[in-house]
């Protein structure tokens, strides 16, 4: 398994951007004096998991000290406490075997010590899990023996112990940071997927708990996804950026993909899902560096995340493999594979309209005009090249009826991706005769004579599970 390093496991290029996040780190949080707390925000299958994963090793490499804690993992637990002083606790235990005898040794067995009690106030399974003692038989030995005064001084002196404890480990934690005289990391990942109630928890103990300075949290969410979640608690009146900022001194987002840094993710995926396979396994496409440009292109305007153009991969893999070499697919059909697999992969619900033949061209107009989600400028910046006119006269042709009656689509096209050209028909004619002839000179004679669209029929063959060459001759 590949160690998750910047070296050999980036597909995005972000070690630039994991040294820049550092450095603001190294150089902001000696002026907190408290736990400094760092949000890294981005949308669902962005990366950031594997970001942390990475940076988690980039900062080893550095010699700082780094706790890793999935927050999602554990929000069965009513106390967020539980997780971040379980995961402390494993930490140092680790640490006690590493290190030689002296101080450093005698700070982390206390730090042990002071950890284990504090876990012993937040629930009895987890006193069971570490100490192996059944807590709840002693309960039901003293439960009804007590009058109400002597129950509120226990109340009253078990929140004061607690108090006591969280101090105490904080000084602990501190005096360990002071003699390795380097920031103590924190990596929190999932926070916007746990609970609403158990995310708000999870807030508060760090605000409220731990006040160690030297201590550097960095929580990786959707910050939108959880402002939904306490708005859902506190309903939607809350000023979310307000409430949050007492909670985070600094968000940092993460890097969206661009031009550059989605054609190497774009890379990468066809060098592992097209060029690594095994010997036995062919592919009926060759995706060149033009063919990988109208990808990226596509990718961006839709603006896939990195999750969902790994997605796309494997099920364009699925699709064009072959068990004999020397197979050629019909660019077309091609064409016409890859963009049902990104509709499909930008929104799963487009699958059942398109493999009814109820999807139309117009629907992709209007999709590419949907200005939050799909870049429309996207496909069109840069100028418009030779086979880049080709690549959407094709996805025009995957989409319009198999009968060529584009008249009513023809506008809709020249109006969006030609609209110098609009108003000229000569220019409009231009067009249409380049449509005509590209057409004329390929073989599409099956779907011509079914009459449905190339699109629905692909999208019809991926849903039933085949490849490209298990079915209709026609278009190879």
């Amino acid at each position: 398994m590949i160690e998750k390093t910047f070296e050999a496991y980036d597909k995005l290029e972000l070690k630039i951007f994991a040294e820049r996040l550092l450095d603001y780190i190294l150089v902001d949080y000696p002026y907190i004096e408290e736990s400094f707390v760092l949000t890294l925000s981005g949308r669902f299958g962005c990366g950031k998991t594997t970001f942390l994963e990475m940076f988690c090793n980039y900062l080893k490499t550095k010699k700082y000290e780094t706790i890793q804690i999935n927050s999602w993992e554990d929000d069965f637990f009513d106390d967020p406490c539980i997780t971040i002083f379980s995961q402390i606790l494993d930490y140092f235990k680790k640490e006690e075997k590493l290190s030689e005898e002296g101080t450093k040794k005698k700070v982390i067995e206390n730090i042990k010590e002071t950890a284990l009690k504090a876990l012993s106030l937040f629930g009895k399974e987890v006193i069971k899990h570490y100490t192996g003692v059944n807590i709840q038989e002693a309960i039901e030995q003293i439960k009804g023996t007590l009058d109400d005064s002597k129950l509120s001084n226990i109340i009253y002196e078990k929140h004061q112990y607690k108090k006591e404890l969280i101090n105490d480990l904080n000084l602990k934690i501190n005096e360990y940071v002071n003699i390795t005289n380097k920031p103590l990391f924190i990596l929190v990942d999932e926070l916007d997927r746990t609970r609403p109630d158990y995310a708000v928890k999870f807030l508060e103990v760090l605000k409220h708990f731990f006040k160690t300075k030297g201590v550097v949290f960095i929580l990786a969410m959707d910050k939108e996804q959880l402002c939904s979640s306490i708005k859902r608690l506190y309903g939607n009146d809350i000023n979310f950026h307000e409430y949050y900022r007492k909670f985070s001194h600094k968000t940092f987002l993460f890097p969206k993909l661009n031009k550059q840094s989605a054609e190497n993710y774009i890379n990468k995926n066809v060098e592992d899902h097209f060029n690594k396979r095994s010997e036995s396994v062919f592919f009926v496409v060759n995706l060149d560096k033009p063919h990988r440009t109208n990808l990226v292109n596509l990718c961006l305007s839709f603006k896939l995340t990195p999750r969902q153009i790994d997605s796309l991969f494997r099920a364009c893999a699925h699709f064009f493999r072959s068990k004999e070499s020397g197979k050629e697919g019909n660019w077309f059909v091609i064409i016409a594979a890859i963009v049902y697999i990104t509709l499909i992969t930008y929104d799963e619900s487009l699958s059942s309209k398109i493999t009814a033949n109820s999807f139309e061209y117009i629907d992709l107009l209007k999709l590419l005009k949907n200005g939050d989600k799909i870049d429309i400028k996207t496909l069109l910046k840069d100028g418009i090249e030779v086979w880049y006119d080709e690549w959407w006269m094709h996805v025009f042709y995957c989409i319009t009826s198999t009968d060529r009656n584009f008249e009513k689509n023809i506008d809709s096209f020249i109006q969006v991706f030609y609209p110098e050209r609009n108003n000229s028909l000569d220019q409009r004619s231009q067009v249409k005769l380049v449509f005509m002839k590209m057409f004329d000179s390929h073989d599409l004679s099956s779907y011509k004579r079914t009459n449905i669209p190339l699109l629905c029929k692909i999208g019809q063959q991926i849903q039933n599970g085949q490849s490209f060459l298990e079915e209709d001759k026609g278009y190879r």
